[in-house]
């Protein structure tokens, strides 16, 4: 009996052992193939494209693709996919997983947190402004969430475009810049005759309106500091932008002074001198891609010609902009020969590092009528940041109904 029991025993444990390794195969799989389109995968350097394939909260597979190979990891906890997918955002995916702007997020020494500033309370055609606010203590881990009135109301009759940064946080105080524009909202313009409005400053806004607002977690409260308004044909805004030390930038539309032309611009906010500086950036594209890092006070922005400002189709070549922010002057601008094609394109990854470029970007094309299914092209490039010179492009393809994530991170990251 004893013998038996112990052959049951044996063929138990051996049989564990194979399921056990064939799980760790699985888990470990390398799966996906990558093409080296151009130059040698040693560009990547201490860089690696992290790939995140969802179909679920229990199904995430990662993909890491780095200079000397490509491995497939099996059910790993899912990052966000608003922000650089590195081990912080693993770390803080409690506190990022319901957000939708990668440029809300601020921190200080002791915690970590988002700001959305957000309409709510409509009351007759007025939406009143509210803040909505989550930190999170780095030593605890505990997250509070507050709710602020701002004491602002928008016309929910004007067309208008919004956009607000949180700039820094001291102790209990919270500083966040805000800008909109707005104007009169046609009710029917299917008749109107076309007009080339390519080359014109935002025509349909009136108003543009810059705030500064200082606020109070321990006690709820808000109160703007700073109030300026600019003729909407003249300045307009376009897109959110980024916070770096004491200041707040905008991307925004300026017209010319003497055409009717525009340039696209940084605006930017110094909360301490109150002061507003404009950077041109010598463009006048509708949608610039941040990179996730500024470095001793540069950062590298990318400005892509499209049609519908954020995911478009793209046919030209787009443009590299190191911005040196304390000198408020473009370091280098050159064009970046990435791979964008008629189709729908998702997004991009930003990153510059060590004197280089890195950029992932995701196409998705239909496979069935049904729209169900895709086939998803991956690039990834390094270009030199001195010249915009390509050192390397590499693609996969994951055919896929589900969502993949991209991110590019240093070694330390994962």
């Amino acid at each position: 009996m004893k013998v038996k029991l112990s052959k049951i025993i044996l063929i138990i444990s051996v049989v564990g052992t194979i399921i056990v390794g064939i799980s760790l195969a699985n888990i470990y799989q390398t799966d996906i193939v990558v093409k080296d389109v151009h130059g040698k995968r040693s560009a990547l350097g201490d860089m690696n494209i992290l790939l995140q394939k969802t179909g679920g909260v229990f199904q995430t597979d990662e993909i890491i693709i780095n200079k000397n190979s490509t491995t497939t990891k099996k059910l790993v906890k899912q990052r966000d996919t608003l922000f650089n997918l590195t081990k912080e955002n693993l770390d803080n995916r409690d506190l990022f997983q319901f957000q939708y702007d990668k440029n809300i997020l601020f921190e200080d020494k002791n915690t970590v947190g988002t700001a959305e500033i957000s309409g709510c309370e409509v009351a007759g055609n007025k939406q009143r402004m509210m803040a909505y606010i989550e930190t999170k203590d780095k030593k605890n881990n505990k997250i509070e969430s507050y709710k602020i009135d701002m004491g602002e109301d928008i016309d929910t009759n004007e067309n208008y475009t919004y956009a607000s940064i949180p700039v820094k946080k001291e102790g209990d105080i919270l500083y966040v810049a805000t800008m909109y524009s707005y104007g009169d909202v046609s009710d029917d313009s299917s008749d109107e005759e076309y007009v080339d409005d390519s080359t014109l400053a935002d025509p349909c806004y009136k108003i543009t309106n810059l705030s500064l607002y200082k606020l109070n977690l321990s006690n709820k409260t808000s109160k703007c500091i700073v109030s300026k308004d600019y003729e909407g044909k003249d300045l307009s805004i376009k897109q959110s932008g980024f916070s770096n030390g004491n200041k707040a930038y905008f991307i925004v539309n300026k017209k010319n002074n003497k055409s009717d032309d525009y340039s696209t611009n940084l605006f930017e906010l110094d909360i301490n001198l109150k002061e507003v500086n404009l950077i041109d950036l010598k463009t006048k594209d509708d949608y610039i891609e941040t990179s996730y890092n500024i470095e001793n006070d540069e950062i590298l922005l990318l400005s892509m010609p499209s049609i519908d400002e954020m995911n478009s189709e793209i046919s030209e070549n787009v443009d590299g902009i190191l911005v040196n922010l304390k000198d408020r002057d473009l370091k280098y601008k050159y064009k970046l020969d990435i791979n964008y094609n008629v189709d729908f394109t998702s997004g991009d990854r930003v990153r510059r590092d060590n004197g280089k470029i890195y950029v992932a970007s995701a196409t998705y094309v239909k496979t069935d009528k049904y729209e169900n299914n895709y086939q998803t092209p991956y690039n990834f490039y390094v270009f030199d940041e001195k010249d915009g010179e390509m050192l390397y492009e590499g693609s996969t393809t994951i055919n896929s109904s589900d969502k993949v994530n991209m991110g590019i991170v240093k070694n330390d990251e994962i």
